[in-house]
């Protein structure tokens, strides 16, 4: 025990002592000679300034005035781990009575049991894609299921938080 005792103050002097430290003096470097820089039509500044969005492959997600905004929810309901989905789900619930509603925007929880499995990640991820008003995923809670889904979500262009 004191051991870990030790070993935790000498990390937290550490990072005390890193974050004390004064910043970086900048470098003076000779100025480069600049080339004439071509200037772009004022259409094309333009089109960038009027749509954000367009050079993400994703996109934005565009939610039409009054329509509920759901976020996803992958943990394990059931099973032996249910303790910690069911624990998640409420807390998830909690947050999204606290919203209440934002800009005339409700929100709405969709929980589903992925059982804590990659299987049942898997399983969740498509489910929850399948829905076009699910926005974004809270979860999942395990590294095996989060693995099964990251890729489904990624394609589906859905921000996950594990």
């Amino acid at each position: 025990m004191k051991k870990h005792i030790f070993v935790s103050l000498i990390v937290l002097l550490a990072l005390l002592m890193a974050s004390c430290a004064p910043a970086a003096a900048p470098t003076e470097e000779a100025p480069a000679e600049e080339a004439p820089a071509e200037e772009a039509p004022a259409e094309e500044e333009a089109a960038v300034e009027e749509d954000p969005c367009a050079a993400d492959r994703c996109g934005c997600a565009v939610i039409p005035q009054g329509q509920t905004i759901k976020i996803g929810l992958a943990a394990p309901l059931t099973g032996g781990d249910s303790s910690f989905g069911i624990d998640a789900k409420n807390a998830a619930l909690l947050a999204v009575a606290d919203a209440g509603t934002f800009e005339g925007f409700q929100f709405e929880l969709v929980a589903e049991d992925d059982q804590g499995l990659p299987e049942g990640g898997a399983a969740v991820a498509n489910k929850l894609v399948a829905d076009p008003t699910v926005v974004a995923i809270a979860g999942h809670l395990f590294s095996g299921a989060t693995a099964a889904a990251m890729p489904i979500y990624e394609e589906a262009c859905i921000p996950m938080m594990s």
